[in-house]
C-alpha cells in the first residue's frame, strides 16, 4: 500500500511507486526472456501496494511474447 501523505514511519512512500514498477518490469522481462517454452504463470495476492503493481504489469509483458 502506498503510504498517505504525514505517514510517521514510511514504508512505501508514493516516490518510490515508479522505481518499484520499473524493477517489477524489467524482473519480468528478464524471467520471460531466459524462460523456455511453455506457459508462465505469476502469482500475487492483489494486495495493495507490490502486488498490485505487479499484477497490472505482468499481463502487458506476458502478452508480448
Amino acid at each position: 500500500m502506498i503510504d498517505k501523505p504525514g505517514r510517521v514511519e514510511p514504508r512505501f512512500p508514493p516516490e518510490s511507486a515508479r522505481a518499484a514498477r520499473r524493477r517489477i518490469r524489467a524482473a519480468i522481462a528478464s524471467f520471460l526472456e531466459n524462460e523456455s517454452e511453455g506457459q508462465v504463470i505469476g502469482f500475487a495476492s492483489g494486495a495493495r501496494g507490490g502486488d498490485i503493481l505487479f499484477t497490472r504489469n505482468a499481463g502487458p509483458q506476458a502478452s508480448r511474447r
